[in-house]
């Protein structure tokens, strides 16, 4: 969370907004997932231009973080839980 907090500062210094990117190990992010939704767009408020969840799902199995047999459905899937779980948590719709 510091560098969220540091993020807030240099706005608050400069003017500046973000996107910021969610880890996705898991269709959880490790459980984590609802809290860093929650945590930056409370701290970083207007400042934050948005949220970006999963990149280059085609490379997992290549990285060694999902097995081969990960398909297009269990990373849809695995999206929709993470953003369900932002919904729920209040944080977006």
């Amino acid at each position: 969370m510091d560098l969220l907090y540091v993020m807030k500062q240099i706005s608050t210094l400069v003017n500046a907004d973000w996107f910021f990117g969610i880890p996705f190990v898991s269709g959880d992010a490790d459980g984590n997932a609802g809290l860093i939704y929650q945590n930056t767009k409370s701290i970083l408020g207007a400042n934050l231009l948005g949220l970006q969840l999963a990149n280059e799902p085609d490379l997992y199995w290549e990285n060694g973080k999902k097995g081969p047999d990960y398909t297009q459905q269990n990373f849809m899937s695995d999206t929709t839980d993470v953003r369900l779980t932002a919904v729920a948590l209040g944080t977006t719709s």
